[in-house]
């Protein structure tokens, strides 16, 4: 079979290759179609499988990546929303087989892997046990869930089961290979994802991948235009051509921004779920085993109630359906609130044990009562003096340009103030960032120096001298100006809060919430729950208790209340159901206020600064995560610690102690240049995270050495698959005679070497003792032994030649031998003829020895006598 240009493809007779068989087949023709780039031909026992990508017509369909899968009369064009990479098939025959029947379709696209079963009728795809489509949809928000307890992880993935049912095949997972090496995760852990389109999807991360187990639609609550459209593009009759078929999970258009979700809270314990949309949008879902149909009630928010200057130039909020709502097993909406104006939502806090829900927008924040169905209190952040600017939000793009203007003008003006200010003569001093901070001392007139110049006493020196070294220590800080309270964003609200604490005296606990402004401004109130039993008809009331405002007005990011032990409050609900352990509430607690800029520690109720840590004034960068953790020992079960965890601007992880807040780990972990991975980060209560490396990739870090998550696994090959691993190069082989004579001539070497090494040593020890007066008067009575030397040592040499076969030492080597004169034959003669001297010499073993105490010129000429030799042999042999 053979794929063509035009769209078409051909089958051939290997055997009559002058002309296919049967005429060219264009599959989508007979209109002009494109290319066909792949083309694969599948036996089976009955209809074969034709499977070719492109190949589609031009004009209607030329921009679908599409693969076409035809078997007898059922063809099917599989629509992606990604370029088609390459595709292949599964089977589970052999080579000697003489059909391929293959049982599923592998196809790789740009965004993602997608496995089709061609076994099952239909032709379902399978849900991807690993390798899923993280960005589905653009991913918006990210939440963590630890330690999820065992009926509510089973209701979660029994609802999600039965929806992917009727989604995915039934089949398993056609691709199996590998063993995991990894034990079994000693908790249940869930990552929530919110995505642009309105989607949470739940991903089982207690393992090292990512598993779908559930998906909750939000879109379906609210009347939008993406259902009607969906409604009409959803079903492909069966007189329709080509017939598409949508597969894989990778969407990245969203017909409403509006659907987009933000904030997303999970509570583990009893299943209740809050979720904030773009649109002011906030849902309460839980969790049910079986199937309802009910309405859903919407009560509305006003957060700007008090001001009636305000005009919003937003987009409008979402409709909810006024008809039942039929909803599947799993989270089902129970009520909804909608925030006016329908901004988007930064803030979100529950108490699940008291039933109340807070939520902050760029506006201001609401805190509402979830049993009665009430709102409790409204607070409108914007700044009085410009509501016309504070109607906007990033969404917003209708800013006029007379309006920018003046902004800018007004930007200009203050920037001019402050340089004129900073060109005056002032006072040289370290720039601090707090209100606690000691001011400078008043500068010193010309007499106050002069009278110090003439009051030179030691001990002032010295004090002087002491004052110089603390001021060395102290570590450089950066110079942190105040943020302005005209812009526009200092009204969003960023962190809100619940804690049961001490408020009003140090007797007294009360309920409080907290809200935190990117102006630095914070807000306490104090609650009052009614009991248990008049708790539906009761209202809940809030009171402000304090004020707080950051000197240089930085955004509030995180708070937290932490116990007289340095424990930060757990949830109620957990120190309930036995999850974690009872705070000490008999008082001396204190409140953690991280902002931008610095941390800083108060005491309650008073309020009084106990300790701080000012990141920016140090590190010149800007907190963007932060959270509070509880790190483990390792080896010890009952060790733990309480940290301060945050990331900052330039992608560096800090680790700060509680509640003296000193350093203990600063580690570089994004690069700053990577603004979606810094904003995208999430820290686990267990000292783990995750970001997005990419728009379709997380990667996931530990900071704590007791939880740590890494593949542990084995690919199992059969024999012969792995690469054989090279042999070691054989060795010479030696025969017994070779290996005996080269034995002997390396002893004899060794002898040689061993008594020209011992020969040396002696005529060094000897030159190193003291002359005697009878050595002297040899060395300067008889000048003629030099002179003697080489007479002997020639007569020695002629007799080695004699033995070669050599008249003179200026003769060559006679033809007929052909045998060369080595050192080592030299050596073994002198060594025979002195063996042969010192046996008849036997009696004058006190003269050797002497000699041997004071070597003569002649021993050490011997070496001389060698080289010549060795250098007149080299000479008759050229």
């Amino acid at each position: 079979m053979t794929a063509h240009n035009d769209g078409s493809y051909a089958i051939w007779n290997v055997n009559d290759p002058t002309k296919p068989e049967k005429d060219p087949t264009i599959t989508y023709g007979p209109f002009p179609c494109k290319a066909i780039t792949k083309v694969l031909w599948q036996s089976t026992k009955g209809e074969p499988f034709i499977m070719l990508s492109g190949g589609m017509p031009r004009a209607s369909y030329g921009d679908r990546n599409c693969i076409t899968v035809m078997q007898g009369k059922t063809q099917v064009a599989f629509d992606f929303t990604s370029r088609v990479l390459d595709f292949f098939t599964v089977s589970d025959t052999d080579e000697e087989c003489e059909y391929d029947d293959p049982h599923s379709l592998v196809v790789l696209v740009e965004e993602e892997l997608v496995v089709i079963d061609l076994q099952s009728e239909g032709w379902p795809t399978f849900n991807k046990p690993y390798l899923a489509s993280l960005h589905a949809s653009a991913i918006t928000t990210t939440t963590h869930c630890s330690n999820v307890p065992n009926d509510v992880w089973e209701k979660i993935q029994k609802a999600g089961e039965t929806q992917m049912a009727q989604t995915f095949s039934q089949r398993e997972w056609p691709i199996n290979g590998g063993k995991n090496l990894s034990e079994e995760p000693m908790s249940k852990d869930l990552l929530l994802t919110g995505h642009e389109d309105g989607t949470v999807r739940f991903w089982d991360a207690s393992t090292v991948a990512l598993k779908l187990i559930y998906k909750l639609n939000t879109s379906n609550v609210f009347m939008s235009e993406s259902e009607h459209a969906e409604g009409n593009a959803g079903g492909e009759g069966d007189d329709d051509w080509p017939r598409f078929r949508k597969v894989g999970s990778f969407d990245p258009y969203s017909d409403d921004p509006r659907l987009g979700i933000q904030k997303i809270i999970l509570c583990s314990v009893t299943g209740k779920l809050v979720v904030a949309g773009t649109a002011g949008q906030v849902i309460c879902l839980n969790l049910g085993e079986e199937e309802i149909e009910q309405s859903i009630e919407t009560h509305a928010v006003n957060i700007v109630s008090d001001r009636d200057e305000f005009v919003w130039k937003g987009h409008d909020q979402l409709n909810v359906k006024t008809d039942d709502v039929k909803m599947a097993p799993g989270f089902q909406a129970n009520f909804v609130v909608q925030c006016t104006p329908p901004a988007a939502i930064t803030a979100l806090a529950t108490s699940v044990d008291k039933g109340l829900l807070a939520v902050g927008t760029s506006h201001g924040y609401a805190l509402f009562d979830a049993n009665q169905k009430k709102m409790v209190i409204t607070k409108c952040t914007l700044n009085p003096s410009d509501l016309s600017a504070s109607g906007e939000t990033p969404m917003s793009r209708r800013k006029s340009f007379k309006k920018s203007l003046r902004e800018s003008f007004r930007r200009l003006r203050r920037r001019r103030s402050r340089k004129e200010k900073e060109d005056k003569p002032r006072v040289e001093a370290v720039p601090t960032t707090d209100l606690d901070a000691p001011t400078p001392e008043k500068e010193d007139t010309p007499a106050a120096e002069a009278t110090e110049e003439k009051a030179e006493e030691p001990k002032e020196e010295e004090e002087k001298e002491v004052k110089v070294e603390e001021t060395e220590k102290m570590p450089v800080e950066r110079k942190v100006e105040a943020r302005s309270k005209d812009d526009a964003m200092t009204s969003m609200v960023r962190s809100l809060y619940f804690a049961s604490t001490f408020i009003r005296d140090a007797n007294t606990m009360t309920t409080t919430f907290w809200a935190g402004t990117n102006a630095g401004t914070i807000y306490v109130y104090t609650i009052s729950v009614p009991d248990d039993e008049k708790r539906d008809e009761v209202d809940v009331k809030a009171e402000l208790g304090k004020e707080i405002r950051l000197k240089h007005h930085a955004p509030v990011v995180a708070m937290s209340v932490i116990d007289h032990d340095g424990y930060p409050l757990p949830d109620p609900i957990d120190v309930t159901n036995e999850r974690c352990k009872a705070p000490n509430m008999s008082g001396g607690h204190s409140i953690v206020i991280c902002s931008e800029e610095q941390f800083k520690v108060f005491s309650l109720p008073n309020l009084k600064p106990k300790h701080k840590h000012k990141l920016t004034a140090h590190d010149g960068s800007r907190v963007r995560k932060v959270s509070f953790i509880n790190f483990r020992s390792r080896s010890d079960d009952n060790y733990s610690e309480n940290c301060v965890t945050c990331l900052s601007n330039l992608g560096d992880l800090h680790i700060f102690s509680i509640p003296h807040l000193k350093s203990q780990l600063k580690k570089s972990a994004i690069r700053k240049e990577d603004i979606t991975g810094i904003s995208s980060c999430i820290f686990t209560c267990r000292g783990e995270g995750f970001y997005l490396l990419s728009p379709s990739e997380f990667e996931r870090f530990s900071l704590s050495a007791r939880y740590i998550k890494e593949p542990m696994c084995m690919l199992e090959l059969k024999e012969g698959m792995r690469p054989t691993p090279p042999e070691p190069e054989p060795e010479p082989e030696q025969t017994e005679e070779k290996e005996k004579d080269e034995g002997e001539e390396k002893t004899d070497a060794e002898t040689a070497e061993g008594e020209k090494d011992k020969e040396e040593e002696e005529t060094k020890d000897g030159g190193e003792e003291e002359e005697t007066p009878a050595a002297t008067e040899q060395k300067t009575d008889d000048p003629e032994a030099t002179a003697q030397e080489p007479d002997e040592l020639v007569e020695e040499v002629d007799v080695i030649l004699a033995k070669a076969g050599i008249s003179d030492a200026n003769d060559t080597v006679e033809e007929e031998t052909q045998q060369d004169i080595t050192v080592d034959e030299v050596k073994d003669y002198q060594n025979e003829d002195e063996g042969e001297t010192k046996a008849g010499e036997a009696g004058g073993l006190s003269s050797e020895a002497e000699s041997a105490q004071n070597p003569t010129t002649e021993e050490s000429s011997e070496l001389r006598g060698e080289e010549l030799v060795e250098l007149q042999i080299k000479e008759d042999a050229d």
